[in-house]
């Protein structure tokens, strides 16, 4: 945050917010609380602030830079009926958010090898979970951030973000 005057009035102004916000309403979690109230020149100014950020969210950015990264694992929570419907981020593997626990808790890295086709994440690797449009990629990476995976986020738009994005290259 960023406060400066100007004029003899006091502004604050949060960069992230005005940029992040731009991308849409649902892709912030933040805890807002009003600001003091600020004087200035006979003129009391009152603003909301975005206090705290969710360091978990990916960006599209992110996800697109993750694919085929061995140490990134892009982990698509919805179930196989819907994926066969709609498709999949390239390099992503499907482990549906009931079973999230189990696979990174339980399975034995060759059982994750065999299943997934590639080794089982180290708690030192960035895991980016994504389902529809974001609740079940919110429980996963809960799931996975109190399991020690710390480097853990969600991808909120999901794959309809994911689709939305990509639909004029696959139209060309």
């Amino acid at each position: 945050m960023m406060r400066y005057r100007r004029n003899g009035v006091a502004f604050i102004i949060n960069q992230f917010q005005n940029n992040f916000c731009k991308q849409g309403p649902n892709i912030v979690k933040a805890n807002i609380v009003p600001s003091s109230q600020i004087n200035g020149s006979n003129l009391t100014f009152k603003q909301n602030y975005v206090t705290k950020i969710d360091e978990h969210l990916a960006t599209y950015e992110e996800v697109a830079k993750s694919v085929n990264k061995p140490k990134k694992i892009i982990v698509d929570v919805r179930n196989q009926d819907e994926i066969k419907t709609t498709g999949q981020i390239p390099s992503s593997i499907n482990i549906p958010v009931k079973n999230i626990q189990e696979v990174l808790e339980s399975m034995s890295e060759a059982e994750f090898q065999r299943k997934y086709h590639r080794r089982k994440p180290s708690q030192s690797d960035e895991l980016i979970f994504y389902c529809k449009s974001g609740k079940r990629a919110t429980e996963a990476t809960n799931v996975a951030l109190k399991l020690g995976y710390y480097k853990s986020k969600k991808y909120l738009p999901g794959w309809d973000g994911w689709n939305e994005k990509n639909k004029s290259y696959k139209n060309t």
